[in-house]
């Protein structure tokens, strides 16, 4: 893949301003932070701390056992390339996006990566970096990183062109998570230093600007923030935005208004002839295409809520770049169990390529985009 290699500061048209490093602060109200060229949804104004902390106060499982005796058979799935390409989307691009398409950006020192796509897709990988900057402190009471998020994103990441012809949107962020946590709300563990500030703002403001130009030329889509999850039920967790609680109630229940404003899939279930409970853990919701192919998730049909179980209902990102505060952009925090993608050798690959076609199917499927070459 070309690479344009770009280590002066980030010049986002119509997002945060990181020309300057020298005095940068952190941007504690990104949620009113948007293009200039857009006319601004309706953003809360300010998150508050319980609403930006759930979801990532659960305690991580620290299991270390041998993953040779945690493969999972994961099904083969047989999906047809696409031959013949046609553009996805057919809205103009926004003004002032300058990213070519596969041509890998970089912020300000590489700690940064925008990969420009031309899907309604976008993926996030906030913690599978491997770089340890020695300007920044390491957290010791943090995670060193989301092992395998980065391997199985880049995996999904080429999968989805294959596929489906075209490239997803992807912006990585390359430091380790215990030194640049970037699904909270600051820059922390250093948020006091520029290197730190700089980077989170530039991570933030890629994603914003592969947004605009889904928004912009898709009319809506997804966005997809990568993790991985150490609980002992060993399934993958679908963060939407709800509370075990919240998912313990009936399909009834959900489909009130309340938490369907609530919901990380607040564009999608704003029409009511959709149904929210299906789109959460109905058959072709996340969940339950993973679960028709073999992998245990939640929540789905067969696990509609996590019970007492281990579950992450979604961090800040999934927050910010979902259409809960308004947009057309819904999301959906993925935390996949380490015993899928931690493994060097074929679990990771199989499930990798499921995730692929599952996030193709559910994009597919709800947003109405010919991605795939296939009978639903």
């Amino acid at each position: 893949m070309p690479v344009e290699d770009r280590n002066e500061p980030l010049e986002v048209r119509g997002a945060r301003e990181l020309v300057d490093t020298s005095d940068a602060r952190p941007h504690t109200d990104s949620p009113q932070k948007q293009s200039a060229d857009l006319e601004p949804g309706p953003r809360a104004p300010q998150l508050d701390q319980q609403d930006i902390y759930d979801g990532e106060l659960d305690v991580r499982h620290g299991h270390e056992e041998d993953l040779n005796q945690a493969e999972l058979e994961v099904e083969d799935d047989e999906v047809d390339v696409v031959d013949d390409v046609e553009d996805v989307c057919h809205g103009p691009h926004p003004e002032g996006h300058r990213y070519e398409v596969g041509v890998s950006s970089f912020g300000q020192g590489g700690l940064i990566e925008y990969r420009p796509g031309d899907l309604p897709i976008i993926i996030g990988v906030p913690h599978g970096g491997l770089l340890e900057p020695e300007e920044l402190a390491e957290d010791q009471g943090e995670l060193a990183r989301d092992t395998g998020s980065l391997e199985a994103a880049l995996i999904v990441y080429q999968q989805l062109k294959e596929l489906t012809g075209h490239t997803p949107h992807m912006i990585i962020n390359h430091v380790k998570r215990n030194r640049l946590n970037l699904n909270r709300v600051d820059a922390r563990p250093n948020m006091d230093h520029p290197i730190a500030i700089n980077a989170y703002n530039e991570f933030h403001a890629y994603v914003d600007e592969a947004k605009r130009w889904v928004s912009a030329t898709c009319g809506r889509g997804h966005y997809f923030d990568f993790h991985t999850n150490g609980h002992v039920e060993r399934w993958v967790e679908v963060g939407v935005g709800l509370s075990r609680a919240q998912l313990a109630r009936s399909d009834e229940e959900l489909e009130r208004a309340q938490l369907r404003r609530r919901s990380f899939y607040r564009a999608l279930a704003s029409d009511p002839k959709v149904s929210h409970a299906e789109l959460i853990r109905g058959p072709m919701s996340l969940g339950g295409l993973l679960e028709r192919e073999g992998v245990r998730v939640v929540p789905s049909p067969k696990h509609p809520s996590p019970g007492v179980g281990g579950y992450f209902s979604g961090g800040y990102n999934s927050k910010l770049h979902g259409s809960r505060y308004g947009g057309t952009i819904d999301s959906s925090q993925l935390e996949i169990h380490y015993s899928y993608i931690r493994s060097k050798g074929m679990t990771r690959q199989r499930f990798s390529h499921t995730l692929s076609v599952v996030i193709a199917r559910f994009v597919q499927h709800h947003y109405g985009f010919e991605l795939l070459d296939e009978a639903e």
